[in-house]
């Protein structure tokens, strides 16, 4: 909550600045203003390659938690502890694992995505 109402109030001192203002400034993408035609539909090359992109990763997610011995041990853990250990799985080695992972991914993020949300803060939606 925090985030979100030093947000507003950047986005408000910004919009005093003068040179800067309310003008919406765009990036650069490798799709540009491509377009895909299906049938009489006609769809940014953007949102395609997102949902090509995000299908690719459930796929991948799906294939982990279904064949890979840590993703079942995963699946095991979150589903029944006490079962899981039991079957010989390390729970608490498997929860440390899960967190470390959620605490890298969160970190990783928040490093390469400082600088488009300082930007997207700073300059209100950038489109």
């Amino acid at each position: 909550m925090i985030t979100i109402g030093v947000g507003y109030i950047l986005r408000g001192v910004v919009t005093m600045v003068p040179g800067w203002g309310t003008d919406t400034y765009t990036l650069r993408t490798p799709f540009g203003d491509a377009v895909v035609r299906i049938g009489g539909a006609v769809i940014a090359a953007e949102q395609v390659a997102t949902i090509a992109l995000t299908a690719a990763l459930c796929l991948v997610l799906y294939l982990f938690f279904r064949f890979a011995r840590l993703g079942v041990a995963m699946q095991a853990s979150s589903q029944n502890q006490l079962a899981a250990y039991y079957m010989g799985i390390p729970v608490r080695r498997v929860n440390m694992l899960i967190w470390g992972l959620a605490a890298a991914v969160a970190a990783i993020g928040g490093i390469l995505l400082a600088p488009a949300a300082f930007v997207h803060a700073n300059m209100g939606f950038i489109g």
